[in-house]
């Protein structure tokens, strides 16, 4: 694993949408496998695998934000605000709009899409949100337990 941290955020992004096309890759199997196949329930193993995928990547960004942060790095902030604001919204949206898409077959490149969308914008936004969480949450506890004196341990 590289030790660059701009080389793993990169490996975290990498991971978010490797997972989020894994999950464009069940859908579209999905729409061309036929119901009750083997290969039709196989399809949920490649959704889990490109979720697990996406938490990983999440992980990884959120793991390497904390430690641009902690540097004192001007873009980290701004950036996992933005991940955080931009992906957690284009979930929402991929989410809001699967069902409405689901009819025709002309919908099936648009399901595929909202699809990674929806894992993707996931993955994102969970490692803006975990980032913040993790440097912001861990300054507060530091205050805290500063506070606390000697006696109160």
């Amino acid at each position: 694993m590289p030790r660059n941290p701009l080389a793993l955020r990169r490996l975290g992004l990498a991971l978010i949408l490797l997972g989020a096309i894994l999950a464009g890759l069940a859908a579209w199997l999905r729409d061309r496998l036929a119901a009750g196949s083997v290969g039709h329930s196989a399809t949920y193993l490649l959704d889990v695998a490109g979720w697990f995928l996406a938490i990983a990547g999440a992980v990884l960004e959120a793991r390497v934000g904390d430690l641009l942060l902690t540097a004192r790095q001007s873009a980290a902030r701004r950036r996992a605000v933005l991940l955080a604001v931009g992906g957690l919204g284009a979930a929402l949206v991929a989410c809001a709009t699967i069902p409405l898409r689901s009819s025709g077959a002309s919908a099936s490149p648009l399901r595929v899409a909202l699809a990674a969308v929806l894992v993707g914008g996931f993955g994102l936004g969970l490692g803006g949100l975990a980032t913040l969480g993790w440097y912001y949450g861990g300054r507060y506890a530091e205050r805290r337990i500063e506070r606390m004196g000697e006696d109160d341990w």
